[in-house]
């Protein structure tokens, strides 16, 4: 895990661009109310050691595009010591607040306690101070930022920092951490104001740093008691989580998804990708039949990707797999429609099979018919096969989104049967077990979805609220009521967004679906009727073979005529 985490959270780093962080005083009422009834619970504790609040704040983050976030702050009269206390946007609701202690001296230092939040800052910073008590409850936060205390009085002085002029302080010191990185050659000034970018050995060493911060305090979570996940329970504080807060940390994290990876990583991924399906095949195929066994496999992906572009995926891009072709990949569209998700995947297959036909049929026409031929042999051949109702072929998927997915039990008869025909071929390309054995473990998985997807519908059928803009609330309603914890275990998120992406497929009028069945049968018996036209002997072949025959026999005539006018 720690593996996949650390270049994963450079490429964030790398591409991420910096800039000052912004503080501001936000008014209550532009306070979302579920966000202040979440916020009164842990204000509570607060209060019992002390402080007391003085507002919201609206927080720009130091990561440019971000959305900025609200926060709470209060303030300790005794100790001169302020809290922020913030939502974590991210998938562990149990670890729900962000929580900091701030003591400000008069020589402009700061002394900064938090929990789990320090991997993500330079420590070398001379004016921070930073202390950090990872998954421990407030009263202990509290006592290792009073402890710190104790031991800087000696040689600084704490300064009064009224509430009213807290976020100028918190801004100027923002500001001196980024320009402290800035001459320290952390950062580096990009042509737009006020943006920075991180240098490549900076975003490695702050990678390494946020990933063991991450893995220490995952291993402080399984030291705990096991939580529901229904209620987060950090720092002390238990707390139900409101369905809106829910949804929004969904679409956080989403946004925060579509960051990872660029144009130029996509393309880098695609040559690289390429070089081993071509070293992988270099082998088994001739050189010509390989660079035609390519450009057909991309053909088909190209095909993917420009139906997905049309119906509004982003990210799309294309991965070669060594010893088995490749697939087209996009960012995932969870309001994707039945129909939409057909056109995709029929996109794929198509254009490489009509091509290939014509090509069959009228390769007499051209000066090298028999390359020709090859090439239609492996377009039809190819895309054909892509067709057919196996899953996980192009084909196999849309029978199955048609008829086989809405029902948990056809749905995985129909999978292992697929399945089954694959495992059976891997008898000629045995890398084919791979693939069988990873689609045989996910169907467990497969199967309690489908079955818990037919709930959500009837539940959302009977909430006559339910659009499209309110589904994935009451998607994420369901699933904190009702859902297995056998689902749950590969995260929530990744639930809801299977959840909701069935749902959208499932909302398919009869008609409509009937005429999906239709343009996917004429697509099957076209292509077999196309391929069989294209493979058999065309009136151009006959023409051109009875040119040649008379063209010989004529040959022939004369050379018995010249014989025998010399006998």
């Amino acid at each position: 895990m720690r593996y996949l985490l650390y270049p994963i959270t450079f490429l964030i780093l790398y591409r991420s661009i910096s800039q000052y962080p912004q503080y501001k005083i936000e008014s209550q009422d532009n306070i979302p109310q579920y966000l202040q009834e979440v916020f009164a619970v842990a204000i509570a504790e607060f209060n019992a050691i002390g402080f007391q609040q003085y507002g919201y704040l609206e927080v720009t983050s130091i990561v440019k595009n971000e959305t900025p976030t609200l926060e709470a702050f209060l303030y300790n009269y005794l100790h001169d010591t302020y809290i922020t206390l913030g939502i974590r946007y991210s998938a562990e609701v149990h670890h729900l607040f962000k929580i900091e202690f701030y003591t400000f001296f008069d020589d402009e230092s700061l002394l900064l306690t938090t929990n789990s939040q320090a991997d993500g800052i330079l420590d070398e910073t001379p004016s921070l101070i930073i202390r950090d008590a990872y998954m421990t409850d407030i009263s202990t936060q509290w006592y290792l930022h009073q402890n710190a205390l104790k031991k800087l009085a000696n040689c600084k002085q704490i300064s009064h920092v009224p509430p009213g002029k807290f976020t100028n302080v918190l801004q100027m010191h923002g500001r001196n951490y980024i320009d402290f990185l800035v001459r320290t050659q952390k950062l580096r000034r990009m042509t737009t104001e006020n943006s920075f970018k991180f240098n490549i050995n900076t975003a490695w060493y702050l990678a390494k740093k946020i990933t063991n911060g991450v893995i220490q305090t995952s291993q402080l979570q399984k030291k705990q008691p096991k939580l529901t996940t229904k209620f987060a329970n950090n720092s002390g504080i238990k707390i139900k989580i409101p369905v809106e807060l829910e949804v929004e940390i969904f679409k956080r994290i989403e946004k925060q998804n579509q960051l990872i990876f660029d144009n130029n990583i996509r393309a880098l991924f695609l040559l690289f990708s390429f070089s081993l399906f071509i070293i992988s095949y270099i082998q088994i195929l001739e050189a010509h039949s390989l660079v035609i066994f390519a450009l057909a496999i991309m053909l088909h992906e190209a095909g993917h990707v420009m139906a997905m572009k049309l119906c509004g995926y982003r990210d799309t891009s294309i991965l070669f797999l060594p010893f088995l072709g490749a697939v087209a990949t996009a960012r995932e569209k969870y309001d994707a429609t039945l129909a939409q998700s057909i056109f995709v995947l029929l996109a794929g297959p198509l254009p490489g099979l009509i091509l290939g036909i014509y090509l069959g049929i009228t390769s007499a026409s051209f000066s090298n018919p028999v390359l020709i031929k090859e090439i239609a042999r492996i377009l039809i051949s190819l895309n054909l096969i892509n067709l057919m109702p196996i899953y996980p072929l192009d084909g196999g998927k849309i029978v199955n989104l048609l008829i086989f997915s809405k029902f948990a039990y056809s749905d995985i008869l129909f999978r292992l049967l697929g399945l089954f025909i694959l495992g059976c071929c891997a008898v000629m390309q045995p890398v084919l077990i791979v693939f069988v054995i990873l689609n045989l473990l996910n169907l467990p998985y497969s199967f309690r979805l489908a079955k818990t997807s037919l709930k959500l519908k009837r539940f959302l059928n009977t909430n006559y609220q339910t659009s499209s803009d309110n589904v994935l609330y009451y998607i994420f309603e369901y699933v904190n009521k009702f859902a297995d914890e056998k689902l749950l275990a590969n995260g929530k998120n990744s639930l809801v967004k299977n959840l909701w992406l069935r749902y959208n497929e499932s909302q398919s009028q009869p008609i409509k679906q009937f005429s999906l069945v239709i343009v996917y049968c004429i697509s099957v018996f076209g292509g077999l009727i196309g391929g069989l036209l294209a493979f058999s002997p065309s009136p151009a072949n006959y023409k051109s073979r009875n040119e040649a025959h008379r063209h010989l026999e004529d040959n022939l005539l004369v050379n018995k005529n010249t014989h025998t006018q010399e006998l």
